[in-house]
């Protein structure tokens, strides 16, 4: 029989969320809109009227319910996987193996009644959720979080309302088949009966349900004999009839042993009411001791039913006395029953910790352990963004209290990185250079995403001295182009004008220009904000390789200009995709040539400007054919 069998489970792991951006046309300001994945299938063992036993757990030992799926763009949710509902019998109880410790999960006796026993994982959040005011374009998401493996040991207990019990070829097969309509296997020798039968006892109007143990032993309580296997279905049962067999030598000593073996096993069964019964009294050598044995259980004060189960004598009386207990034990309170349901769950996610391993340090954080990279996310991209994360849930903090150095690596989930405390020794400056002829709103749209961004602590608007790019074209003097930003950045400290390139003499080069920021600002980190079109001509330009090498380009869209590949970008200058981060913010269609345009001809550049760089303009003239 099928009555025992340990088994597998895994609940479905969750989908991983999306990194996704919004490309829609007429939707200048499309921002992240990747989707969360969908919830893991969990693992479910409900009570099936239709099941009789563990059998069908005897092939397949793993159990796993479906992974749920993965977030897309557009905001779209990954589907929940499928739950996985495993069918048991009543009376199925559900252990698990938790080491060398096993723990019991559940008891189920009542048809339908179903357990929830693995807990699918969460679905990953997609990088819509990482969005912040100081992350515009999170290239972040998490992965999905792992369903619950759990390793079950299935035992189906016999419910039956009272249980033949007795040394091996007692007659215990014959009772059951003289009372019911079952029809167990009968012979006439030990352990005939290898696994437990059930049959209806009809009383009048009445039935209840009695159930054969097979033959218990001296030392079943050890795993003796068949002893294991069949005492824990002697749980289930509500009352005992103790079946002697007449032809024993000792008798009374017998059924002692069998208590004894009871109470060993379980103490609550030894509890358990008794009817006892001394059978095969038809047989003349039970016939010539049977006063022996009645003065024996007298003496022990124990009232037995004498019976023959082969010939029918005495089992009707048998079990109306089996009955008439069974009645009042149905209106007794119990109170040594075992608990129905013991479920223990674990806690899915523990609090932060910070471990060492040889030379890495090791961070436990939950959720954030799941964090992955969207396609194209370059190296600096990535470690600022997961610095932000770190940084919002105290993990730097932690970090620094158990020990960690400058240099030293660190892990959280798969992403590994070297370590250095945010701010410690570098600022972080933003380079916008252009000839800002005027400067307009774009500009300043340009430079307040990038320190919105990036958390830069300023952001240096240089405009251009002699232009390399386009020697020939007209540019307004020098002293407007500066005086006008500085008016477009009153009220705003983080943005700052620098006269580096105007004051440098002959040919000004973007290398040059940084190379004499880093060299006054140390330590700080630079970002060089460039339009996608200038990202796609820096091969062209003087020396990029020196400007990668000095700074991390920040690439903002410019309206009709693709966004350039930093794969064909990387067979050119090698090393420039780890030093590349994009934004999708602004895209605001301004040009400075329409504005000058715009103010030769006398048309208001108001909505274009600041409006004190509107009101220079006009003062000074610039753009018109009397101006400069």
């Amino acid at each position: 029989m099928f009555d025992r069998i340990d088994i597998k489970i895994k609940a479905g792991d969750g989908g991983n969320g999306a990194v996704s951006f919004r490309r829609e046309m007429y939707v200048p300001f499309g921002g992240p809109d990747g989707g969360n994945g969908g919830k893991g299938g969990d693992v479910i063992i409900k009570v099936d009227k239709s099941t009789d036993s563990l059998r069908a757990f005897s092939n397949n030992k793993l159990y796993k319910a479906e992974n749920g799926f993965n977030g897309a763009g557009r905001q779209k949710y990954g589907k929940n996987g499928k739950d996985i509902i495993l069918a048991v019998p009543p009376g199925t109880m559900i252990i698990a193996q938790e080491g060398d410790t096993e723990v019991l999960l559940a008891d189920l006796n009542n048809i339908g009644e179903k357990i929830l026993i693995a807990v699918g994982g969460k679905g990953g959040w997609g990088n819509v959720h990482f969005k912040s005011s100081t992350n515009q374009t999170p290239r972040l998401a998490q992965r999905g979080e792992k369903g619950e493996e759990k390793t079950l040991r299935l035992e189906m207990r016999l419910i039956a309302d009272a249980g033949i019990i007795g040394y091996p070829n007692a007659g215990k097969s014959t009772l059951l088949a003289a009372a019911s309509a079952a029809k167990p296997k009968v012979a006439s020798y030990p352990f005939t009966t290898l696994e437990p039968i059930l049959g209806v006892v009809n009383i009048g109007l009445d039935s209840f349900v009695l159930a054969e143990i097979p033959g218990l032993i001296e030392g079943a309580h050890l795993g003796k004999g068949l002893g294991h296997d069949f005492l824990r279905h002697a749980m289930r049962t509500r009352i005992l009839i103790h079946l002697i067999s007449g032809t024993s030598d000792t008798p009374t000593e017998d059924m002692i042993k069998v208590n004894n073996e009871l109470a060993l096993f379980d103490p609550s069964l030894a509890k358990k009411p008794q009817i006892v019964a001394v059978n095969k009294t038809d047989l003349p050598e039970v016939q010539e001791k049977l006063e022996i044995i009645k003065s024996e259980l007298n003496g022990a004060d124990i009232k037995a039913h004498y019976i023959s189960a082969e010939m029918g004598q005495g089992v009707n009386e048998l079990m109306a006395a089996a009955f008439e207990v069974l009645k009042k034990q149905a209106v007794t309170p119990k109170h040594t029953e075992a608990p129905g349901k013991i479920f223990r769950p674990q806690p899915r996610e523990t609090g932060i910790t910070v471990t060492r391993e040889g030379d890495m340090w090791i961070i436990h954080a939950p959720g954030l352990d799941r964090l992955m990279a969207g396609g194209g996310a370059t190296e600096g991209e990535l470690r600022w963004q997961l610095n932000s994360q770190l940084e919002k849930r105290g993990i730097n903090s932690i970090l620094e209290k158990a020990g960690v150095k400058a240099g030293d690596k660190v892990r959280c989930g798969d992403l590994i990185w070297e370590w250095d405390k945010p701010g410690s020794k570098a600022n972080r400056i933003g380079i916008l250079g252009g000839t800002f002829d005027p400067v307009h709103l774009g500009h300043l749209m340009m430079a307040e995403e990038a320190k919105a961004a990036l958390d830069l602590s300023e952001v240096l608007l240089i405009p251009a001295g002699q232009r390399m790019s386009r020697p020939n074209e007209d540019v307004t003097p020098a002293e407007h182009r500066l005086a006008m930003l500085k008016l477009a950045v009153e009220g705003k400290p983080y943005l700052k004008v620098s006269s580096v390139e105007i004051e440098r003499k002959g040919p000004s080069y973007t290398s040059d220009t940084i190379t004499a920021i880093k060299k006054k600002s140390g330590e700080d980190d630079l970002y060089f904000i460039l339009g996608w079109d200038s990202l796609a001509q820096l091969p062209d330009w003087h020396e990029p390789s020196k400007i990668i090498n000095l700074c991390t380009l920040v690439a903002v869209p410019r309206p009709g200009y693709a966004k350039p590949s930093l794969k064909a970008l990387e067979g050119v200058l090698p090393g420039i995709s780890q030093k590349v981060m994009y934004l999708d913010k602004p895209r605001i269609d301004i040009s400075a040539t329409e504005i000058r345009e715009m103010a030769a001809q006398g048309e208001s550049i108001e909505q274009l400007v600041p409006a004190t760089v509107a009101q220079y303009i006009k003062k000074h003239k610039l753009y018109t054919a009397s101006g400069g």
